[in-house]
Parts: structure tokens; sequence; C-alpha cells
């Protein structure tokens, strides 16, 4: 008796496709959003941190320019209407830059912040060398008198620089010790307004991975930059020996721009450790502990 050829091929055909599974073959699935770069809460929170930071920086300078440009007359002028259209036209990049905060993963973020950080410091920088320069009094004494306030303000933003930095490394790797005294908390929290390359200490040397990338400046940058310090106290000498007008302003423009320099530095150290972008909820499954906000 013959059977049907065709239904037994379609049979066989049928059982070999469904074994096609036991052969290891994988079929493709379709791919899944990675959401382990997004930004956490807590740091979208923190992004907000930051921009209130600029409006407010931003906003104190806008507001000591103009009073000083409706006070001056001459050259002094002119260096404050300069001043003063520098802060307009830096005040719109650092929005653009924001900006990006709203779509940017982590990485993009503290590439973000790290670009902010370096315009406001470098505007911070520019105002403070033309306060040293312009404002500063026509006497020894009013000279020393700007000049040590300024300085005192810079030696609270690195207290409040070096307590973060610590606080970032408590994981392990570098050891913070200041000189002499301690940082306050009001320094630390609320330091007063005002291109580092040299030895810093990296996320991975932390071992925290929600850091990989960053770079925080160690125990011996920070002795470097106090040390600066002193060194532009140390200059007031050299202007208290100036034997005419011509050297006087000489010395006064170098210590302006050292003033410059330096706040740019440690400001701009001061908004990357303080507005590090760090996702403490990675670090929970380690057994690490975390810090609310308001206790930094």
């Amino acid at each position: 008796m013959r059977f049907p050829t065709f239904p037994l091929l379609v049979t066989l055909a049928l059982g070999a496709g469904a074994c096609g599974s036991d052969t290891g073959e994988e079929f493709e699935t379709p791919e899944t959003e990675d959401t382990s770069a997004l930004p956490s809460p807590a740091m979208q929170a923190e992004f907000a941190e930051l921009r209130s930071e600029v409006d407010s920086v931003v906003g104190s300078l806008q507001a000591e320019v103009d009073s000083l440009q409706q006070q001056a007359a001459g050259d002094t002028l002119e260096a404050w209407t300069e001043a003063a259209t520098t802060i307009q036209q830096r005040e719109g990049e650092l929005l653009m830059e924001l900006d990006r905060l709203n779509t940017a993963d982590i990485e993009e973020a503290r590439d973000i912040r790290g670009d902010v950080a370096s315009r406001l410091a470098d505007l911070e920088g520019e105002v403070a060398r033309r306060q040293v320069e312009y404002t500063a009094g026509p006497t020894f004494a009013g000279i020393a008198i700007a000049l040590e306030d300024r300085l005192s303000g810079l030696e609270q933003a690195l207290d409040s620089v070096e307590v973060h930095a610590g606080m970032l490394s408590s994981s392990g790797g570098m050891e913070i010790t200041r000189p002499s005294g301690e940082a306050t908390r009001e320094s630390v929290d609320n330091p007063p307004p005002p291109g580092d390359t040299m030895r810093r200490t990296t996320a991975g040397d932390l071992g925290d991975p929600t850091l990989q990338g960053e770079a925080f400046p160690d125990a011996e940058r920070i002795r470097e930059l106090r040390e600066e310090i002193q060194e532009v106290r140390g200059e007031l000498e050299t202007l208290r020996e100036a034997d005419d007008m011509e050297e006087w302003n000489e010395a006064k423009a170098e210590i302006a721009e050292q003033v410059a320099e330096l706040t740019r530095q440690i400001r701009e150290h001061w908004y990357n450790v303080r507005y590090n972008f760090r996702d403490v909820t990675a670090m929970e499954p380690q057994g690490g502990s975390t810090m609310p906000r308001g206790e930094e």
C-alpha cells in the first residue's frame, strides 16, 4: 500500500524547525534601553544646584561691576564697561552649557560641569584682577587692606576645596592634611565668591566607580596654592618700596595678575569638587554609607 509522500515531508520539515533551538542557535531579541548611564534624581537635583550657583555668582559679579562702573571715570570707566560686557557675554555662554544638562548622561554632565567651572572661574579671576588694579586705594594701606580681603576669601574657598576633596577621597587613597587650624563649617558650605594640571588624584585612585575620569587637587597641590597665597602677600613689600608711580603701577598690575590666577585655579577646583555629580546610590550595593548634601 502506497502512502502519500507530501504530508510526510511537511511533517518532517516542521519537526526539524522545532528542534532548531536545541542546536545552540539564539534568536535576536529587541534591544532594551540602557539606563545605567542616566543621572539619578539626586544628581539631577545637583544639576539644579549648579544652575542656581551660576545665577548667584554671575548676578553678584554683575551688580558689583555695575556699581564700580557708576563711580568710575576715564580709563577706569572703560575697564569696568569692558568687564560688564564680558560678564553679559559669558553669562549667555554659561546658560547655553547648562541647558545641555537637560539631555546629558552622567559622563556628558561632568564634562559640562568642568567647562562651566572653567568659564565661571575665569570670569571671577578677571573681575578680581580689575578690582585689585582699579579699585584698590591709592595709598599703600588701602591696597594692603583690599588685597588681604581678597586673599582671605581665597583661603576660605581653599578650605572648602580641601574638605570636599577629602570627603570624596574617604573611600581610600588620598590623605588631606592642613598645615594648621581647621576649616570651619561656614567656610566649607559658603566660601566667598572671589587650569590647573599639576599632581591631581583621580577617581580610580580613590576606588569610586561613580567618579571615573574625575580629578581632584591632592594635598601637595593644596599646600602649593597656600604657599602661592603667601607669596602674593610678600609682593606687597615690592609695592611699598616703589620709587615712582611707574614702578608702583607695574608692581600693582603684577599683584593683580597673581590674584587673578589664584582666583581662577582655586574657584575652578571649588566648583569641581562641590558639584562633583557623584551618584551616591551607585555605592550602596558595596556597603558604602552616603551623606545627605545638607551635611556636606
